[in-house]
């Protein structure tokens, strides 16, 4: 890799950071960003993948008091996490309506080429079908609706887990079980649900967002898929 591929990918990952980021681009996104994805859509996204986080630690941790356990619990929740926040992501920025301008008018360019080769053009056609084809704007709402059930029914069982938490803590006050070792985190259910959800937070925000984002930038730095195909899509894409 040469000194400015470097510094260009160094550029793409700071700039993906302030528009990608689930976290950090609610305060850092530019103006523009928001005609594809909402600030009221990214904070949806955000609720439904915390609490995601919050009822996967309650179904999974309750019977595990070792650290290792809790640590693997923390991982699984990032598992489910880690999609869920992707697919909404990708579903509100393609259905919206300005993204549905933006496609239409880039794949007109695409098609009405001429100085691409007709063999290249089909190359062509076809990464942007996979990449970059918009969907339907009806699927936005239906997203929205979807993320909106979802955070009432998780926020329903995780009061349901509440509660059984507190049932267990006043066990474990009665029978002074509550002795931390080396290898365990505490005999309090509800406090291991709460690092669980931590761990599980921080995997997200300061793991999982970031990597993904450096993976993407250093992948288009490096192999430049869309500089192959010669295509670049209007609209700051």
């Amino acid at each position: 890799i040469g000194q400015a591929q470097k510094k260009g990918i160094c550029r793409n990952v700071i700039e993906r950071m302030k528009e990608d980021h689930q976290w950090v681009s609610i305060v850092t996104r530019k103006p523009l960003a928001t005609k594809y994805y909402t600030s009221v859509q990214r904070l949806l996204t955000l609720g439904s993948v915390v609490l995601t986080c919050l009822l996967s630690n309650a179904i999974f941790v309750a019977s595990n008091d070792n650290v290792v356990a809790n640590l693997l619990v923390s991982l699984s929740s990032l598992a489910l996490m880690a999609p869920i926040g992707s697919i909404a992501v990708l579903v509100f920025e393609r259905s919206s309506s300005s993204y549905h301008r933006a496609a239409f008018l880039a794949e007109s360019q695409l098609l009405n080429e001429d100085r691409v080769p007709e063999g290249r053009r089909g190359c062509k056609q076809l990464w942007f079908v996979l990449t970059r084809k918009p969907i339907p704007v009806v699927v936005n709402k239906l997203a929205i609706a979807l993320l909106s059930f979802w955070m009432v029914v998780a926020s329903f069982l995780i009061l349901l887990y509440g509660l059984k938490f507190d049932q267990a803590n006043e066990t474990v006050d009665q029978t002074g079980s509550g002795i931390n070792s080396l290898v365990t985190v505490s005999g309090s259910p509800s406090l291991r649900w709460v690092l669980c959800t931590l761990l599980g937070v921080v995997q997200h925000a300061f793991l999982e967002q970031p990597g993904r984002i450096i993976a993407i930038s250093i992948w288009g730095g490096v192999v430049g898929v869309q500089a192959i195909l010669g295509f670049e899509f209007i609209g700051g894409w």
